[in-house]
């Protein structure tokens, strides 16, 4: 995972769905909010310490 591999000054790109919020399989769409799962996976590292704020 890039975040975890990354250091200060690091600049991480993630290309991905964008503005989509659903993602669609078999003609099922299914909610998906990337900007929220990174957010998310952002914040339980800062909280468990893996990461700190500079």
């Amino acid at each position: 995972m890039p975040f975890r591999l990354q250091i200060l000054g690091d600049i991480i790109v993630i290309p991905g769905l964008g503005h989509d919020l659903y993602l669609e399989k078999n003609g099922v769409k299914y909610p998906y909010d990337e900007r929220k799962v990174i957010a998310k996976l952002i914040d339980e590292m800062i909280e468990s310490g893996e990461k700190k704020l500079s």
